[in-house]
């Protein structure tokens, strides 16, 4: 019985693991966050993930909740922000995306934006990353690559591409525009830098998907911190 039990620990051990990590983000120059992250695996696949934000006091300001049955790229997912009292996420309704946002004491506002021809990858919240990660080696072997982003509170998907812009023996740098010639000049951007030999992120710049105090959406720049370094 004790053999079986101990077998039953090794089997489990195998195909479920759980991955936790820390980010320090930063809005010109100053501390405006830290992020917890737990991860959950089973085998190699990510299956869901909770992300706990503090303020630089250390007070819980939001929970990111996301999972990754339905899309690596595009997890349902939830943000709930402490302080504004407000949500937004995403959920899969059959084979469809629904974005939605809600503010303090207003009803539930849903979007289904339209998706052209379903022939390019989604990506929306926390699933940028990830899919990044999972996919280092064909971003790396491409020019650039295409994808559609979902943004909560926009009822339409917005073409961006990744581009590599650096690259060594360890990692690689990333930026990811809009499509079109006038976003990609006066935009939104975000540069990304991977690990590409443990396949992870290291550092986020770009938007925040949390408001600041005031309310107001802010760029950050997030240095990721992993156990045992």
């Amino acid at each position: 019985m004790k053999l079986l039990l101990f077998c039953l620990f090794l089997v489990t051990k195998v195909y479920s693991e759980t991955q936790v990590f820390e980010a320090l983000a930063k809005s010109n120059g100053q501390v405006v966050y830290l992020e917890r992250h737990k991860v959950d695996y089973a085998g190699k696949a990510l299956v869901k993930s909770v992300t706990e934000y503090f303020d630089s006091n250390g007070k819980p300001i939001g929970v990111l909740s996301s999972h990754f049955g339905q899309s690596l790229s595009a997890p349902e997912y939830v943000l709930e922000d402490n302080r504004h009292g407000s949500s937004l996420g995403l959920n899969w309704k059959e084979q469809d995306p629904e974005l939605f946002t809600q503010e303090r004491g207003k009803v539930r506002v849903l979007m289904k934006p339209e998706l052209a021809g379903g022939k390019e990858v989604v990506v929306s919240g926390p699933g940028l990353i990830y899919f990044v990660a999972e996919n280092l080696e064909q971003i790396l072997a491409q020019d650039h690559f295409d994808f559609m982003f979902l943004i909560p509170g926009r009822a339409q998907a917005f073409d961006f591409t990744i581009k590599t812009i650096a690259r060594g023996q360890e990692l690689a740098e990333f930026e990811i525009k809009m499509r079109s010639w006038v976003m990609k000049i006066f935009g939104p951007r975000i540069r990304l830098i991977y690990d590409t030999r443990r396949k992870r992120v290291l550092f986020y710049e770009g938007q925040s998907m949390l408001r600041d105090p005031e309310g107001n959406m802010m760029s950050v720049d997030v240095e990721y911190k992993y156990r045992g370094e």
